[in-house]
């Protein structure tokens, strides 16, 4: 990777912005503000193929990436990020366009799990994805994988150039809120943050219940307290917690979207982090950001990955 003398800036290549927040391209920006303080600044790059299809969008990368020869180019990959359905096919050709202007490439795999469902289609996603990453991974010059690379089950060769890298969090940090005079306050009453909920409705569901499950017991174990709610998904989800939580002696408060220093504002103010989107892992940021604001984490016993 780029040593500080060398002044050629590092790009970000992304592809579809997720909406209504983008949990990639907040990474992406906070790894290019942490690189700028060791001296490496960074460009970002984006293909629109959603917009353009994946003809043009080849064909302006193939322009753009002219004056790239030599530098760093970091694809950051999700299989949702290059694909409407999951069946990235196009990704191999992004690297080799990158290849042919002599590109140095990199590829950070922010999931490298594909959960099948029950249906043929869905084994063949997994099988389709786990190939593409496979490739990915044998073909940059850098792989970054944010999971124990024991625990990659489509990773067959370990080699010198593909690394473990835990994720960061994409919300400041409790020391850094502190350079900008900010002071946590504890809630009054004791507080369980939950930050970021499902959209997909089944997902939702069973996530939703898995919180209110274990407020509720929590509830009747110390009597009376709050459950916070931050980030993607709350307000979808607040009708699913007020009726779960109804007639208990939990207070809901549902925050929803906020800045990134507001999001860390408000988990410093809670007293644990409820984790019920299965095992904890060093891939998982919403984990990684309760860490970062001081917050001990409650989660399911079993090993993470």
């Amino acid at each position: 990777m780029p040593q500080a003398e060398d002044r050629s800036p590092m790009i970000m290549l992304l592809g579809r912005r997720d909406e209504p927040t983008d949990a990639v391209r907040d990474y992406s920006n906070c790894l290019s503000r942490s690189l700028r303080r060791q001296g490496v600044t960074c460009e970002a790059s984006e293909v629109r193929w959603q917009n353009q299809g994946w003809i043009v969008a080849l064909v302006k990368l193939w322009k753009e990436s002219r004056s790239w020869r030599g530098r760093w180019v970091v694809l950051h990959y999700t299989a949702l990020m290059w694909s409407r359905r999951g069946f990235p096919f196009a990704v191999p050709l992004l690297l080799q366009v990158l290849k042919l202007r002599g590109c140095r490439t990199a590829v950070v795999f922010h999931d490298v799990y594909a959960h099948a469902g029950s249906g043929w289609i869905d084994r063949f996603r997994v099988a389709f994805q786990e190939k593409i990453m496979r490739h990915l991974s044998t073909r940059a010059d850098r792989a970054i994988i944010p999971v124990p690379l024991e625990r990659v089950p489509w990773l067959l060769n370990l080699t010198s150039t593909i690394v473990f890298i835990p994720v960061g969090a994409n919300v400041p940090s409790l020391e850094e809120l502190a350079r900008d005079g900010f002071v946590p306050v504890p809630n009054a009453i004791s507080t369980v943050a939950v930050f970021g909920v499902p959209t997909w409705p089944a997902a939702q569901e069973r996530e939703v219940h898995a919180i209110v499950q274990s407020v509720r017991h929590a509830c009747g174990k110390i009597g009376e307290l709050q459950l916070l709610v931050l980030g993607r998904g709350a307000k979808e989800a607040e009708p699913l917690l007020r009726a779960g939580l109804s007639g208990t002696g939990v207070r809901l408060r549902v925050d929803g979207l906020r800045s990134s220093k507001e999001i860390s504002a408000g988990l410093s103010s809670c007293h644990v982090l409820l984790f019920v989107r299965g095992a904890l892992s060093s891939r998982r940021g919403s984990g990684v950001a309760a860490i970062a604001c001081g917050l001990p984490i409650v989660a399911h016993e079993r090993a993470s990955h």
